[in-house]
């Protein structure tokens, strides 16, 4: 006899399994937020089930309020999508709530949303996108619920292993582990090998998580210990790629193991993770961590047009080696026509070995190239 039954919210494969019908002609349909792995013994098929794009979670919202509601607010009817998270349960409250008040405007609802303690507002009736998360959170082991709301911090859309590890401050071993049981219980996305992604929502979650748990030093030195991550990680790149050019950062003066095989894994890491590093930068700077961010641009010297950053940053933290060495080059540069330049290569060394020469007699402590 065939048949088809749906098996919802579904716990774990233990409590499926005595529910799984006999007969092999029949359909079992599970849902659950958890990743049941142990299914596959009995053959099951995985489907994750991303969230909606923004033409679906639009046309969702339309059949909730209607067309002519939204009819002329294209553009923030997108919006509410986005701010949503492509999240069915939110965009059905939210498209509730716009029926409930039809002389509501739909740019009065996306103010509303427009900041990140929306969570709050998606509720309606009892149901609440923001209890959902509170109830996963609660099944945590205090090491996973560390290491949801430190990586959280994380500047970019996503992340790997190291770095969160980095993050949290434990051993890799130990968040690695943390991070694939977040992934079973659907509070990360696998987007790669050992990388992962927040739902914007959940990360937005994460991070109240955080507020409410870990003090603001607790928060901030996540943070740092991000950045300089990136930061080392830059630098590695740069010494492979340019290993004669002169450098003056204190981590181009320390003793360093290669991080990067090659040219072209340097190059593969930069282009995989520029997005990133420029919202590292910018966390650094946002912060008032001068001495890191004139460090970036130093190391991204070839690759950046900001290097007025190295000067400006350098100058706030006193550090006199990189605000001599960018001055002097700006100096230089100046002075000589552009179509010089090229052929005065050498003499451009010259120069640039007299400014760390000048550099190294204000700051004897940085002698070391």
């Amino acid at each position: 006899m065939r048949g088809a039954i749906l098996l919802d919210n579904a716990f774990s494969s233990a409590q499926v399994r005595p529910l799984l019908p006999a007969s092999g002609t029949s359909t079992v349909v599970i849902t659950s937020r958890w990743h049941l792995a142990g299914l596959s013994l009995h053959g099951a098929r995985f489907l994750e089930v991303d969230p909606l794009s923004v033409s679906d979670s639009v046309e969702l919202l339309t059949n909730i309020v209607g067309h002519s509601r939204l009819t002329g607010n294209d553009d923030h009817a997108e919006e509410l999508a986005r701010l949503c998270g492509g999240m069915p349960l939110a965009l059905s409250i939210v498209g509730a709530r716009l029926s409930a008040h039809p002389r509501r405007s739909v740019d009065r609802e996306v103010g509303a949303l427009r900041n990140d303690y929306r969570l709050a507002k998606m509720a309606l009736d009892g149901s609440s996108v923001e209890v959902i998360f509170d109830v996963a959170y609660k099944d945590l082991s205090d090491a996973q619920a560390r290491v949801y709301r430190m990586c959280a911090l994380h500047p970019g859309p996503e992340f790997g292993v190291e770095v969160a590890a980095a993050a949290v401050g434990e051993p890799l071993k130990d968040v690695g582990r943390a991070l694939c049981a977040l992934v079973d219980q659907n509070m990360l996305k696998e987007v790669g090998d050992l990388r992962f992604r927040y739902h914007d929502l959940l990360q937005l979650h994460a991070r109240l998580q955080a507020e409410r748990t870990d003090s603001d030093a607790d928060r901030d030195a996540a943070v740092r210990r991000v950045v300089e991550w990136y930061l080392d990680r830059v630098v590695d790149a740069d010494l492979v790629l340019r290993p004669t050019r002169l450098r003056v950062g204190p981590r181009f003066q320390a003793d360093r193991e290669p991080g990067f095989a090659s040219h072209r894994a340097a190059l593969e890491w930069l282009a995989e993770e520029r997005c990133t590093i420029v919202l590292a930068v910018k966390a650094a700077d946002e912060r008032g961590w001068d001495d890191l961010t004139w460090q970036f641009c130093e190391a991204l010297w070839g690759s950046s047009r900001k290097r007025a950053c190295v000067l400006s940053c350098a100058s706030r933290c006193a550090d006199l080696t990189a605000m001599t060495k960018r001055s002097s080059r700006d100096t230089w540069r100046s002075s000589w026509p552009r179509k010089r330049r090229t052929s005065q290569h050498g003499l451009s060394r010259s120069v640039s070995w007299r400014v760390h020469s000048r550099a190294v007699a204000m700051c004897p402590e940085r002698s070391r190239i």
